[in-house]
């Protein structure tokens, strides 16, 4: 009596490990299942993230290159008005050399 006593109290023991070990199993599974959500979720999200910091790019060069346009033309036109002093000079003495000549 005593030796069935002990071998349903083992039974009980190895019963509640199985059970314990499907418990564990189950709950792997479903953090399993979460890390594929989550890396899924990740993946999603860069390639956002590059698609976005593409765009970005695209914009910031576009916007350098419109500052670099009105700069240039900026430039220029703060030019002009030394450039038209050193042409009228140099026309100023290409007509004293013709009419000295004259």
């Amino acid at each position: 009596m005593r030796e069935l006593h002990q071998w349903q109290q083992e039974c009980r023991s190895i019963e509640d490990m199985r059970s314990n070990a499907l418990d564990s199993l189950r709950s792997l599974e479903i953090e399993v299942n979460e890390l594929n959500m989550a890396d899924k979720q990740l993946k999603e999200i860069k390639d956002n993230y590059n698609m976005l910091k593409g765009q970005v790019s695209l914009r910031i060069l576009s916007l350098i290159v419109c500052l670099v346009k009105k700069c240039t033309m900026k430039s220029l036109l703060s030019l002009y008005p030394r450039i038209l002093s050193v042409s009228l000079m140099a026309w100023g003495i290409e007509f004293h050399k013709l009419q000295v000549n004259v």
